[in-house]
């Protein structure tokens, strides 16, 4: 269902959607089917909202730099998903509710093609607008400095 359309989430909300990035350090001592069974709870609840499911990653354990809730390691899980920015208030209400989420982390991000593009246009428009600025010359202009340079060769 990656990347399709859901009934929740019609053509004329996509306008309003931003890309978001859901960092999850989930308890260790899960073992792989509930981890799954829970990253799918995370996957239902989010799409129950309308949103759009890019990609979704399980990093495996990490040793944590100081303890959370007594726990020295957890599971790193990683869910990039576009919704309505309304929605969000939602979900982060019911991820705080559930005892194996230790910490989330919720960010807001523009994909990596966006971004180039939105950056080379900031970089490009002010460069663009000097040089065709600079290069609005008439040909009549071009023709006297052309006379005048071989005026100057001859003599």
């Amino acid at each position: 269902m990656k990347g399709q359309l859901t009934e929740r989430a019609s053509y004329a909300t996509l306008g309003r959607m931003r890309n978001y990035e859901l960092t999850l350090l989930l308890k260790a001592d899960l073992n792989e089917s509930e981890l799954q069974e829970l990253l799918g709870q995370i996957i239902a609840l989010l799409q129950d909202e309308g949103a759009l499911i890019m990609n979704q990653e399980s990093k495996g354990k990490r040793s944590l730099v100081s303890p959370i809730q007594r726990n020295r390691e957890a599971e790193l899980a990683v869910v990039k998903f576009s919704l309505d920015p309304q929605k969000l208030g939602g979900i982060e209400k019911n991820l705080k509710a559930k005892e194996s989420i230790l910490r989330f982390a919720l960010l807001s991000y523009l994909p990596r093609k966006a971004k180039e593009r939105t950056m080379a246009k900031a970089i490009a428009t002010p460069a663009q607008k000097e040089a065709t600025e600079e290069e609005k010359v008439e040909l009549g202009d071009i023709d006297k400095k052309l006379e005048e340079i071989f005026k100057e060769d001859n003599l």
